[in-house]
């Protein structure tokens, strides 16, 4: 009897010990973000969650700073990069279904497709050797002429499908294509019906937001160092962020939300640890700067000494720096949408994730 007393005291005082140093986390985050906003130097929505609940929601900055309107914590951004672990969750639904294979090749339902050697899981994992938006122009069509024009945006692989990561907005172009074929609905019904809906976004959508949402999406900044204050992008330079078709535009809360559905997915369990397994099971070699890089189906994947699994994806456009990591093993998960380019989005990142680490 002695010895289980003993136990559950030595139990609760872990627990203890656990909950005070997450709570001291979670207390140091407004000093992180407070000292920037003296300096005037980011803007956007941060939010972080524990257990499925909300531990810390700001709005910073501005809306639109050329019209002085305060950021709200229910503003509207292009998710650019962000879109791409939504697609991937998507894609492992239908192969829940039994719709698609990940190792079948894109030629199997995409008949026109030219490279019969990539496969689904290249797609997904960036390693189909497919150009990114640097390399080539932007495909600006609908999604359904894509395999005919293909040869014009990749007329030649980069790399063998399988031996190298290059990140590329077209192959996600083609996975948005394939839920398509495969689903008999359009991109934006499809994400509409089996995940924005089921997870409750109700600001999400895929494609370029109609009324009302528009009225609540965030315009793009530049910092000007010099002013030392934004200056909203011209919209010659923000032109591209609704270009790409698999676009998402969404607000923090609402990948929050998404976030809330993943740790309660009924997907089987294999599959969700499949999706956030790095492709061959390692790193792998980046061709653009040969450093290398984990990653799964739409997320990049780091391990932590004390943190454990790490989830990842960033999202760049003109005028906008988003940042998405989810802890799994602390159950935590942190949101940083940002409608400004600053070097001060990463050093906040960093900070927090750091401080979300320990």
């Amino acid at each position: 009897m002695k010895s289980y007393v003993s136990g559950l005291v030595f139990l609760c005082i872990l627990l203890f010990t656990r909950q005070e140093t997450a709570a001291q986390q979670f207390h140091r985050i407004p000093y992180v973000v407070d000292s920037l906003l003296g300096l005037h130097t980011i803007s956007g929505n941060i939010l972080i969650a524990a257990e499925g609940r909300i531990v810390y929601a700001k709005a910073v900055g501005f809306t639109d700073i050329s019209e002085a309107t305060p950021m709200q914590r229910s503003g509207i951004f292009p998710l650019g990069g962000l879109s791409v672990p939504l697609t991937g969750y998507a894609i492992t639904l239908l192969k829940a279904k039994g719709l698609l294979d990940f190792d079948s090749s894109l030629t199997h339902y995409i008949p026109r497709f030219p490279y019969p050697s990539i496969t689904i899981r290249h797609l997904l994992t960036h390693t189909a050797g497919l150009p990114g938006y640097e390399d080539k122009h932007a495909f600006t069509g609908k999604l359904n002429t894509l395999p005919d024009s293909i040869t014009t945006y990749a007329p030649s692989l980069l790399s063998a499908p399988g031996k190298a990561f290059l990140y590329s907005e077209l192959g996600y172009q083609l996975l948005a294509l394939l839920i398509e074929q495969v689903s008999g609905l359009s991109y934006t019904a499809f994400m509409q019906h089996y995940l924005f809906r089921p997870a409750r976004m109700l600001a999400a959508s895929a494609g370029k937001p109609g009324l009302p949402r528009s009225k609540r999406l965030t315009s793009g900044h530049r910092f000007d160092s010099t002013a030392r204050t934004f200056i909203t992008i011209p919209d010659t330079d923000a032109a591209d962020i609704f270009e790409d078709p698999a676009v998402i535009t969404g607000s923090a809360f609402d990948l929050f939300l998404w976030d809330r559905m993943l740790r309660t997915s009924k997907l089987p369990p294999a599959l969700l640890t499949e999706a956030t397994t790095p492709y061959g099971g390692q790193a792998l070699v980046k061709t653009k700067n040969g450093k290398t890089i984990s990653y799964g189906f739409g997320w990049s994947i780091s391990q932590h000494d004390k943190a454990g699994k790490i989830l990842y994806h960033i999202g760049i456009r003109p005028g906008f720096t988003h940042y998405y990591y989810r802890l799994p093993d602390r159950d935590i998960c942190f949101i940083f949408l940002s409608n400004a380019e600053t070097p001060m989005n990463a050093y906040l990142r960093s900070r927090i994730v750091d401080l979300l680490s320990q």
